[in-house]
């Protein structure tokens, strides 16, 4: 056997293994998990929520009646969105997204924050004209059918006290410039106290803001608990790496998914349900997170 037959046999074998890489990302877009954390915090009472991030116009089973289904079995008393939901674009169609929405507010309160796929429509008329007051506009019309519009509650740059938990829930909503992929932006604490006002430390301090990179400004910030999403879990996962590549292109990106802390402060980063543009996630399969808000013994 000569040396054509080994370079055919190599060629062979990586179209194999890509073919093999590219079923399982299929699959792995179509199945989520859920995934559960317990947290010790100062609250009245035992508090249950879910965080959803990324769905980026994904669908799980018709209308994503599997997603709703899971939610319902976990039984929140409540639901808070991180962010991108939708995908940015002029002329996308995110029915999918709207429907889902109003879904979600069926039976729960839900706490929209925007990621930047959301903000940038929003902010950048220019470009997408308006794609997102007809984004808007849908979640509206589906809110109304369902009767759940009342339950839909948009966190950019605003703040909710749920005073049963001693909870105070604020929404970043973070400009655009903060998530340039080449001349990156960073960001201190003021910027947050511009956006939402000083943190109220007699209460528990939820930060929905949608990019994780900017742990060390909501810590100084004062925040209780950072709830993020963005890397999309760092897109494909090796073990003993983590996730490889995030969606500004930083590679093995420190904060991608899971739990972190820093001071007082923990941070958990959703590792979304969806994708866009490169429509690949690799041993990352999308998430739903859990949360429950343990009382914190007294001593």
């Amino acid at each position: 056997m000569g040396p054509l037959f080994y370079i055919t046999m190599g060629i062979i074998l990586i179209i194999a293994v890509i073919v093999v890489l590219l079923v399982r990302s299929n699959w792995e877009l179509k199945h989520f998990l859920v995934k559960k954390f317990q947290i010790d915090a100062d609250v009245k009472m035992e508090c249950h929520f879910v965080v959803i991030s990324d769905l980026h116009n994904n669908e799980f089973g018709k209308d994503n009646e599997h997603l709703l289904n899971a939610i319902d079995n976990i039984n929140p008393e409540f639901v808070c969105i991180a962010g991108d939901i939708l995908t940015g674009s002029k002329n996308a169609d995110n029915k999918v997204a709207a429907h889902f929405v109003a879904s979600l507010a069926k039976k729960r309160k839900v706490y929209y924050g925007y990621g930047n796929h959301e903000g940038r429509m929003q902010n950048s008329t220019e470009e997408y004209g308006d794609a997102f007051e007809r984004y808007l506009e849908l979640i509206s019309k589906y809110a109304k059918e369902m009767q759940s519009a009342d339950n839909i509650i948009f966190l950019n740059n605003k703040v909710n006290d749920l005073s049963e938990y001693n909870i105070r829930l604020l929404g970043l909503d973070i400009e655009p410039g903060y998530y340039n992929k080449i001349k990156r932006k960073e960001m201190n604490s003021e910027f947050i106290e511009y956006s939402l006002g000083l943190v109220d430390n007699s209460k528990y301090n939820i930060l929905i803001a949608h990019h994780p990179r900017f742990f060390k400004a909501y810590s100084d910030y004062g925040a209780d608990l950072v709830i993020a999403g963005h890397y999309h879990g760092g897109t494909v996962r090796m073990p003993g790496f983590g996730g490889c590549i995030a969606t500004d292109f930083r590679l093995f990106p420190k904060f991608e998914k899971g739990m972190y802390k820093m001071k007082k402060t923990i941070m958990l980063v959703s590792g979304g349900l969806g994708t866009h543009t490169i429509n690949v996630r690799l041993f990352n399969q999308p998430e739903v997170l859990e949360v429950v808000l343990k009382p914190r013994e007294q001593v």
